[in-house]
């Protein structure tokens, strides 16, 4: 902006600045201070920072010969010799609850004994009354071994207040009863194959007419009981 100023000689021309332009120039130049001040100031961060390494551990010589030394294959588990399997067979005592008897002679033995109460309604020879039997009573040595007759489930072991001991035994459709033992040799859930052992003969508490074997079979079907001599024909009616 220029001002014509009058002065006795003439007319003289001079430039005036207003504020407006003084503010701007100062905004100019403290912008461009500031600037340059902010880049040397982030250059000489740049260069105090160095990058952080780090360094690989040096490869000691006996690790290394270690790893050398690794087989290719692991070691085989040591096998076991017929010796000591024989060890651990020898350890199972013979006798208990899931051992067979090979023969059948046990089985046979009950089943061909004397009948001392038949099947079905009967006078019972303590009592002198008529009563219902729901199986047969094989007459049986004291202590003598029980045999399962029939493959299957052990599904009750009980102590009936007339047959006393009792274990039942689920073989497909029939559920026969092994009663008046003396002890069990099975547990419930236990499976038993023909043969094997269940309990000792003993007596029952309401039947003293010596020791014997109640025998009883169920047909699940019908859900009544029937004469055991159907499925075992070998007793002696």
């Amino acid at each position: 902006m220029i001002r014509y100023i009058w002065r006795s000689g003439g007319i003289e021309a001079k430039p005036v600045f207003t504020a407006a332009t003084l503010l701007i120039l100062a905004a100019i130049l403290a912008f461009f201070v500031i600037s340059v001040f902010q880049a040397e100031k982030e250059q000489l961060l740049l260069q105090k920072v160095q990058p952080i390494q780090n360094p690989e551990p040096p490869v000691i010589s006996s690790e290394i010969s270690e790893i050398n030394n690794v087989p290719a294959t692991l070691p085989s588990s040591t096998p076991v010799t017929a010796a000591e399997t024989g060890d651990i067979e020898q350890k199972i005592p013979a006798g208990g609850p899931g051992n067979a008897d090979d023969s059948s002679e046990s089985i046979h033995r009950l089943l061909n004994g004397n009948v001392i109460l038949a099947f079905g309604w009967q006078e019972h020879p303590l009592f002198k009354d008529w009563r219902y039997h729901t199986g047969v009573d094989l007459a049986a040595a004291e202590g003598q071994a029980v045999p399962a007759f029939l493959p299957g489930e052990v599904i009750d072991v009980n102590t009936d207040k007339h047959l006393g001991l009792t274990v039942v035994v689920k073989s497909e459709k029939y559920a026969v009863y092994y009663g008046s033992i003396a002890t069990a040799s099975v547990s419930k859930g236990d499976r038993v194959a023909t043969g094997m052992q269940i309990g000792l003969i003993g007596a029952a508490a309401g039947e003293k007419y010596g020791p014997h074997l109640h025998l009883g079979v169920k047909s699940l079907v019908t859900d009544t009981y029937i004469n055991p001599a159907e499925i075992f024909p070998e007793i002696k009616n």
